[in-house]
């Protein structure tokens, strides 16, 4: 008998493993087989507790002992997996006291650097300078040293000057480069962007634009787009 019940758990052990190797390469595009890896999880999670519950009643069914352990054997993993769950939220609740986070602020810890994005109730999502996004849970952040800036601390002022064929009207060439500044993400929007004329000439203007954005690195990137958007960079 005891070999029926090695043999069982190789098979759980095997079967479990097959499914979730298929569900991994069916799940790109798809999004009933994203949704069941995501609860997958918790289904061997209750198959390995009824397996065991299942031996432990074969072995012990007819000890005083046996309703104690198969508690144990239900409670236990909830248990952890309630500690799991707890310890960010808990974690997050005393981070918030002591100072709360806020978005676009900047942060720094031994390990990573970058700004908030996304505040939530076990962790914080943070971009890097690469544009990379990151969920670190706030148990991370517990008795480390980390420090944080304002978002107007982080604020860059950034100026690029562009020659724009003149046989654009210069109002309406204005209200159309603010306009593009205000719909990137990289540029701030607490900050007008100013556009001031450099030089005039019979073929083209030269624009002075001035923007902010919340990080250095962003600049090249504004930079690029409005280049290549109005074209005839100086």
């Amino acid at each position: 008998m005891t070999i029926i019940y090695i043999a069982v758990g190789f098979g759980l052990f095997f079967l479990f493993r097959s499914l979730n190797k298929a569900l991994h390469s069916l799940a790109s595009g798809k999004k009933l087989f994203r949704l069941t890896l995501q609860v997958f999880p918790l289904f061997e999670l209750i198959a390995w507790i009824a397996y065991a519950l299942w031996v432990t009643n074969k072995f012990f069914g007819n000890w005083n002992e046996y309703r104690l352990i198969s508690l144990a054997i239900i409670f236990i993993p909830i248990l952890l997996i309630s500690w799991y769950f707890l310890r960010d939220f808990m974690a997050g609740i005393v981070l918030k006291a002591e100072k709360p986070f806020i978005i676009n602020q900047l942060i720094k810890t031994q390990n990573f650097e970058g700004t908030i994005k996304k505040i939530g109730s076990r962790s914080i999502e943070i971009e890097s300078k690469s544009g990379e996004i990151s969920r670190v849970p706030y148990n991370r952040l517990t008795n480390k040293i980390y420090r944080i800036q304002p978002p107007e601390a982080s604020i860059r002022s950034h100026e690029l000057l562009l020659q724009i064929s003149s046989s654009l009207k210069i109002e309406e060439t204005k209200n159309k480069l603010i306009t593009e500044l205000f719909l990137l993400p990289q540029v701030s929007v607490n900050h007008t962007p100013k556009i001031n004329i450099v030089k005039e000439e019979k073929d083209y203007i030269i624009y002075k634009i001035s923007y902010h954005t919340s990080d250095q690195t962003h600049a090249a990137l504004v930079n690029q787009y409005l280049k290549n958007k109005f074209e005839n960079a100086f």
